[in-house]
């Protein structure tokens, strides 16, 4: 835990495999929560 709490503070210009991997998650989580809220409001606007 130390270990990774002092390599945090030193920012590195490189983006390290992990960093890069906890983006696209994170990028991943969001365009699905977008499609869902698109999915929802596309049938709320046909049911209406």
């Amino acid at each position: 835990m130390s270990a990774s709490g002092r390599r945090r503070q030193h920012i590195r210009p490189e983006i390290g495999v992990s960093e890069r991997s906890i983006i696209l998650f994170n990028l991943a989580l969001v365009l699905g929560a977008l499609g869902g809220v698109w999915y929802l409001l596309a049938r709320l606007r046909g049911a209406l």
